[in-house]
């Protein structure tokens, strides 16, 4: 048994989990793109294509509350919510960016052994202009977030220096995204 059992439940946890998510998930409310920024990419799994729009747009309480990744730290209310509220991402391509992103941070914060509080991360086009984001974000995709570690700041630094992507320190909080590898 040991590891293909334990890789065998992970799938089975994931693909029950993405089923949730694509039955309540309000996706495709809207139909738009943020500001013709990006063109939608093409459904990238069977779960996603089934998918139709004119679902149901609303998601249950509990299930925001669920870790994006099974058994993760981070919970779809991390990076839906916004000081408006939950922003309800109109495209799948969104949710798949942001459950990319918490997949390749989670083993980085398993590393730090702290908590990560997330200050944001999916952002509408209006909450971006707010947050002072540039127009071509990532956080307009799911593909970006912003956070502060609980303590150990300059530990997390160290821990996310071999980050794949774009990796950004500031005064008030950190960045991570999928994007290119870059620094700053």
């Amino acid at each position: 048994m040991g590891k293909p059992s334990l890789l065998l439940t992970q799938v089975l946890l994931l693909v029950a989990a993405l089923a949730i998510v694509f039955h309540f998930f309000p996706l495709l409310c809207s139909g738009h793109t943020p500001e013709g920024q990006f063109q939608p990419l093409p459904a990238k799994s069977p779960i996603l294509s089934q998918v139709k729009e004119g679902r149901d747009c609303e998601m249950p309480k509990t299930f925001l509350d669920s870790p994006i990744v099974p058994s993760g730290s981070f919970t779809w209310r991390e990076a839906l919510r916004g000081d408006e509220g939950i922003r309800w991402p109109p495209l799948l391509d969104v949710v798949e960016e942001i459950y990319k992103l918490a997949r390749l941070m989670q083993p980085y914060r398993e590393r730090s052994g702290i908590p990560w509080r997330v200050t944001s991360w999916y952002r509408t086009p209006e909450a971006n202009k707010r947050a002072g984001g540039v127009p071509n974000s990532l956080h307009l995709w799911g593909a970006a977030v912003d956070f502060e570690p609980a303590r150990n700041r300059n530990q997390v630094i160290e821990i996310l220096s071999d980050w794949p992507g774009g990796f950004g320190i500031y005064p008030t909080h950190l960045h991570l995204d999928t994007g290119a590898r870059a620094r700053w």
